[in-house]
């Protein structure tokens, strides 16, 4: 166990002072989902100058957000600014007005905020410290029990993969809304983008098999046999890429049988097709 606002802030880079703890209701994201809304939905729109405002003036501004759902960490979020600002009802999802239509919840000033979701080892995992504080929804630096809350995780960093696959999910949630949102976002997104930390895995490949496996396809992709697009500025060979048909991480054998010569779009063709 380790302090989860410690193992973001490390993650991300950003100091505990700029991290917000959120944790919805259950029951309430439940509603939600049944009504075809997200948690995100629930996390972008909040009330101006409320304990939730990212960007309440009286406080240090809250530049990543852990949103906990039913004592596990949901998701990690970068604020990138403010999108908008409104009602709650006319900054809502349709699914998230409905909702706090139906529970009667009032019509208050509220700010749509930007949010881009970061890799992290805590994602799905269970957090303590919450225990008897039924009422307590956010923890900022300057909370009563802060430091209190742990996340269940070793003390590593998030890997490569798991970048890559929660950058895949949020490149689908783009292309699902719309070019309106999205121009939204990019007007208040950070130019500069955001560096983390990650854990790479690198396999100690043997170099006699690319050499071969370059000599055997002679200058010709082994796939679509097309010759090389372009030679190498080191020794003006043809750039082919080796590629193995079994790939390492599911077990392939580091050998000339198990790979083949691609040029670079067949090559990413095969890793993303």
């Amino acid at each position: 166990m380790m302090k989860l606002a410690d193992l973001i802030a490390r993650e991300t880079g950003v100091g505990t002072e700029s991290v917000m703890l959120l944790r919805h209701s259950g029951s309430t994201i439940k509603r939600l989902l049944k009504r075809g809304g997200t948690v995100e939905d629930y996390t972008v729109v909040q009330p101006i100058n409320s304990k939730y405002d990212y960007h309440d003036p009286r406080k240090t501004r809250i530049d990543v957000v852990v949103v906990v759902v039913d004592n596990k960490v949901h998701g990690i979020y970068r604020v990138t600014g403010v999108e908008k600002e409104g009602t709650s009802y006319s900054l809502e999802s349709d699914a998230m007005r409905q909702m706090n239509i139906d529970r009667q919840r009032p019509e208050v000033p509220a700010r749509r905020f930007g949010i881009v979701q970061l890799p992290s080892a805590a994602t799905g995992k269970k957090n303590s410290g919450w225990e008897n504080r039924q009422r307590t929804a956010v923890q900022r630096i300057d909370g009563s029990f802060f430091d209190e809350i742990e996340v269940d995780v070793p003390n590593s960093l998030p890997s490569d993969e798991d970048f890559r696959k929660q950058f895949d999910k949020a490149v689908k949630r783009s292309i699902q809304d719309s070019s309106e949102a999205r121009q939204r976002r990019l007007a208040v997104a950070p130019k500069i983008p955001a560096r983390i930390e990650v854990r790479s895995i690198v396999f100690i490949r043997n170099s006699d098999v690319v050499v071969e496996v370059l000599a055997r396809a002679k200058g010709r992709c082994e796939l679509c046999k097309q010759s090389a697009p372009f030679t190498r500025r080191s020794n003006g060979s043809p750039y082919l890429e080796v590629h193995h048909k079994i790939r390492l991480a599911s077990d392939g054998e580091d050998t000339v049988e198990n790979a083949y010569a691609l040029c670079p779009n067949c090559h990413r063709r095969e890793h993303y097709a």
